[in-house]
């Protein structure tokens, strides 16, 4: 069975980010509004696999064809919305500086209140934050693949979303996504 790599937390990720924003950020900033460090990579403490999640905000998609223009030429390509409406995943062939998954959302969209959200809900919460972290290491132990880990993850990041006001037709629809 394979095991899901995830490593103690690294201060070192913040400044990953930092280099990858302003990697991005001279090419996008005229069509968005933010970028945002997401993910267990930007919670201090939290295991983690060695990967970014990085979050570009929009005010809707009306730019979307800018945005994906401007990252073509930094050599990510647009890779669609993997069935999560709101939210736009690129991916990259040649790793630039670090690994990170990239995705454009629309501001006040489910996915990116998920992140949002979830990150909070960790971060104020240390016995959720203790239960996570230990879920993540018997998890990536034993799933065997990233998509059985991520699947695994699931029912525990809605009791978060949940404590944190997320409606249940959003449930519903995230348990959806993150199982199918």
């Amino acid at each position: 069975m394979a095991v899901v790599e995830i490593c103690d937390y690294d201060p070192a990720w913040k400044d990953w980010y930092l280099a990858v924003q302003d990697y991005i950020w001279p090419h996008v900033s005229d069509y968005v509004v933010e970028m945002l460090h997401v993910g267990s990579t930007s919670i201090t403490g939290m295991m983690a696999k060695p990967i970014l999640d990085i979050d570009i905000v929009v005010e809707d998609f009306s730019q979307l064809d800018d945005i994906v223009t401007a990252l073509n030429g930094l050599g990510y390509t647009h890779v669609g919305n993997y069935g999560i409406v709101g939210r736009e995943a690129f991916k990259r062939d040649a790793l630039y500086l670090f690994p990170h998954h990239l995705y454009v959302c629309q501001k006040d969209s489910v996915p990116l209140q998920n992140h949002l959200l979830l990150k909070k809900h960790l971060e104020n919460n240390i016995e959720a934050f203790e239960k996570y972290k230990t879920l993540k290491q018997s998890l990536a132990c034993s799933a065997g693949t990233i998509d059985s880990y991520c699947i695994q993850k699931t029912e525990f990041i809605l009791s978060c979303l949940k404590a944190e006001g997320v409606d249940e037709n959003d449930i519903a629809d995230i348990r959806r996504q993150n199982t199918e």
